[in-house]
């Protein structure tokens, strides 16, 4: 399953790239009316408790990323509330942002680009993917280390291409990081 994750920008000037709310109130939602039909029906059992804590697990799940052109620094915070996990980087370590293309479920990655070309032009054109590594085509926003790491910041569909380069290019604008398309 795809976690969306939405861009933000605060007052403040930080940039923020985490899970769209309606995501943590979904499952918020499926969290209450589990336990609460589990208790007025009277079938509350440990199957029905695990149910529901692992619906509110699911909103308590937070990812997300933090571009502080002040501080200048990312942060990153992940995990479950209130037990979270914070990684920060200056933007000094920060070498770029870049989109990657990537097949998924395969090792050998050496033809992606020319795949990924492809594809573009079949959905440029209103076509739908057929055959099945196209199907499998996946796209990713990545930050690149000045020390040759590099970290996937937000996956998605091929196809949602546009939005990720949208979003690459927002963060790149306030931030100042180099974008590399």
């Amino acid at each position: 399953m795809e976690i969306p994750l939405a861009l933000k920008q605060t007052k403040t000037g930080l940039i923020e790239y985490r899970i769209h709310p309606l995501f943590r109130f979904f499952y918020a939602c499926i969290a209450i009316i589990l336990f609460v039909s589990s208790v007025f029906f009277g079938a509350l059992n440990m199957t029905g408790i695990l149910i529901s804590l692992a619906a509110l697990a699911g909103a308590l799940y937070t990812e997300h990323w933090r571009f502080d052109s002040k501080e200048k620094e990312v942060i990153y915070f992940s995990g479950i509330l209130p037990f979270l996990r914070k990684q920060e980087w200056p933007f000094a370590e920060v070498d770029s942002i870049s989109i990657s293309p990537y097949l998924k479920g395969v090792l050998d990655q050496s033809g992606i680009d020319a795949l990924a070309t492809s594809s573009e032009s079949r959905i440029s054109k209103g076509g739908i993917f057929h055959l099945p590594p196209e199907n499998r085509i996946k796209i990713r926003l990545v930050i690149d280390f000045t020390d040759g790491r590099s970290l996937s910041i937000d996956e998605t569909e091929f196809r949602s291409k546009a939005r990720m380069i949208r979003n690459a290019d927002k963060i790149s604008g306030l931030t100042g990081i180099v974008f590399r398309k």
